[in-house]
């Protein structure tokens, strides 16, 4: 029992470790990429759970191909294709939101992963496996079994903390997010009814008119046709009518608290996340997003 308490310590600590790193890593690129410094990550501390999950998955799983280069490449990319499509279905389907899209990339799938994403997490696996975490286990192994215990327990529990803040927190922002969602929907349907009125007037003015204008009928028939396909093509034009929802009387004092609240949160998670959008509320998420660009 003791023995099986400090193999789960050890491999925790490589669970922290390996987050850091991720960390790192990713916040090191899209600060580059970015051309600004980014803080990213799904948490607000400095770790990436995905790449210290990641690595242990790999650690654990192809520990007895390990030197099987090409086996251990090969099998890497697809632990972790696997892990970080898993991760980007369960975030969707608890949040709502895409949290990243390969969509632009060839050879994705679902927007979820890439090959050229699996193929860096391929290499970084061997490398991981042949050179990095031996040196870290090296390290590791001198830390004494309580000190291991110690620093376990204070990174459980700041972990724990910034893990129930930021869940907390989307779920808050999703709360927010059906609220806007609802008024620009109101606004929308509205907007969908005079449309519907003014054609229908429309039609029947010009229906009056084609009986007392028979020598017309040929350019009649042309604008009525044209004026009543604009009813379908209301959608096609609804982004450029979209600021319009601002002056409407749905862009109420309540909507206008709800995009002001939890600006620090939202403006990290959406810059460590650009291309981050959502799949519930889409319309309102760009109003939030363009509020926070603002």
């Amino acid at each position: 029992e003791e023995f099986l308490l400090y193999q789960i310590a050890y491999y925790f600590m490589l669970l922290m470790i390996y987050s850091f790193i991720g960390w790192v890593y990713e916040s090191v690129l899209c600060s580059i990429t970015q051309k600004t410094l980014v803080n990213r990550g799904f948490l607000n501390g400095p770790i990436c759970p995905i790449y210290g999950f990641g690595a242990l998955s790999v650690i654990l799983l192809l520990k007895d191909i390990q030197h099987n280069l090409i086996a251990l490449f090969l099998a890497s990319m697809v632990v972790t294709g696997v892990l970080e499509y898993l991760t980007s279905y369960l975030l969707e389907h608890f949040f709502h939101a895409k949290w990243w899209d390969y969509s632009d990339q060839p050879f994705q799938i679902e927007g979820r992963v890439c090959l050229l994403g699996v193929t860096v997490f391929g290499l970084m696996s061997v490398l991981l496996i042949r050179v990095v975490n031996p040196w870290i286990c090296s390290r590791v192994d001198r830390i004494s079994q309580g000190i291991l215990y110690l620093l376990d327990s204070i990174f459980f529990v700041l972990g724990s903390c910034d893990f129930t803040v930021t869940v907390v927190h989307l779920l808050r922002m999703n709360t927010r997010l059906q609220e806007i969602q609802s008024a620009i929907n109101a606004y929308k349907e509205e907007y969908r009814q005079n449309l519907a009125r003014d054609m229908e007037s429309l039609r029947r003015s010009l229906e009056a008119k084609w009986e007392e204008r028979l020598e017309e009928k040929d350019r009649l028939r042309g604008l009525l046709e044209e004026k009543l396909q604009s009813g379908e093509r209301w959608k096609l034009q609804w982004e450029a009518r979209m600021d319009a929802f601002e002056n409407s009387r749905f862009h109420s004092e309540r909507i206008k608290k709800l995009l002001e609240a939890h600006k620090y949160q939202d403006r990290r998670i959406l810059k460590a996340f650009p291309k981050m959008h959502s799949t519930t509320y889409r319309e309102a998420f760009e109003k939030l997003k363009k509020h926070l660009d603002a």
